[in-house]
């Protein structure tokens, strides 16, 4: 995985060779596949803007993958996300904020008329597995301990595929609140035994030197008014 993301850097270097040459600063960093584009967006727009000498590096990476990209040098930073205390040996984590796992369903679903949904309710419906669920061996092992009977009608690592396949009705799945990118998806609050809440953070090598630029960008994400942009984006997703 460090050999790809170590390529995907390359490219990006060649296509931005200019504004490279003209002084401008790299930064590496890396986003768990499993966090929406949006949740992130507006301190990526903020930091930007700020910093137009900073070349902005994007690389899409998985839990496994983490620390070896980390402790390497090959990312600067990361946006994780932790259920429960979830850690990584090496790895300096600042917490930033907390983001609800939700049932995202079509919009003419008979769930549209309940106020939460529980593992119990999701078992009776079709469900659509999304691969790369932080919470997805724990799903399975509630629906096996009590008895359920889970119908996967799809399984996929692709997010968006998994939302397009909710909105046409095939089924139901489990996700972040903020991962989800449309309107044309219902969702309500997960309640019950498993965890229904997860904790986004920024993380990077716990006893590297770091460069300016990157401990510029630990720092103002740390202190960036997250509470301001998740409230902006709830009001601007939910289904009207």
């Amino acid at each position: 995985r460090g050999g790809r993301a170590s390529a995907e850097t390359t490219m990006a270097r060649a296509v931005a060779k200019t504004f490279l040459d003209e002084g401008a600063a790299e930064l590496n960093v890396g986003i768990m596949c499993t966090i929406g584009p949006d949740v992130l967006s507006a301190f990526l727009n903020d930091f930007r803007k700020r910093h137009r000498d900073v070349l902005l590096i994007l690389h899409d990476i998985g839990p496994e993958a983490l620390p070896e990209l980390l402790l390497s040098g090959a990312l600067d930073n990361a946006f994780i996300a932790l259920h429960g205390n979830g850690s990584f040996e090496h790895i300096a984590i600042q917490p930033l904020f907390e983001e609800d796992m939700v049932v995202a369903f079509s919009q003419d679903h008979r769930f549209a008329d309940k106020s939460e949904i529980t593992l119990f309710d999701v078992a009776e419906e079709v469900y659509v597995d999304r691969l790369k669920c932080e919470i997805r061996q724990p799903f399975f092992n509630f629906m096996d301990q009590n008895d359920l009977n889970l119908n996967v009608a799809c399984s996929s690592q692709r997010e968006d595929w998994i939302q397009e396949l909710v909105i046409r009705g095939l089924g139901v799945s489990v996700m972040p609140r903020f991962s989800i990118t449309t309107r044309r998806l219902g969702w309500r609050a997960l309640s019950g035994p498993l965890s229904s809440r997860r904790q986004i953070a920024i993380a990077r090598a716990g006893k590297a030197a770091h460069s300016k630029t990157a401990n510029s960008f630990f720092d103002e994400s740390a202190e960036f008014h997250w509470q301001n942009a998740l409230a902006a984006l709830d009001d601007d997703m939910r289904p009207r």
